[in-house]
């Protein structure tokens, strides 16, 4: 539903790292537990997500806190 403006994905690794780090511009070695990754993408459509089309925003690490 394109009326939907942002998505909050839950996961574990290593599926979660390879997908962010896909999906954007990033190269995040690992996101560990409890870690936090913020994207924004500017497409129409989701469904014109694909490889590169996100930029990453913040990447918080228990440990940075």
């Amino acid at each position: 539903d394109d009326d939907v403006q942002s998505v909050l994905l839950i996961g574990h690794n290593p599926a979660f790292t390879d997908f962010c780090n896909k999906i954007s511009d990033a190269n995040i070695p690992n996101i560990p537990t409890c870690g936090y990754v913020q994207l924004e993408y500017h497409l129409n459509s989701w469904f014109d997500i694909k490889a590169n089309c996100a930029e990453l925003i913040e990447c918080i690490k228990p440990k940075d806190t």
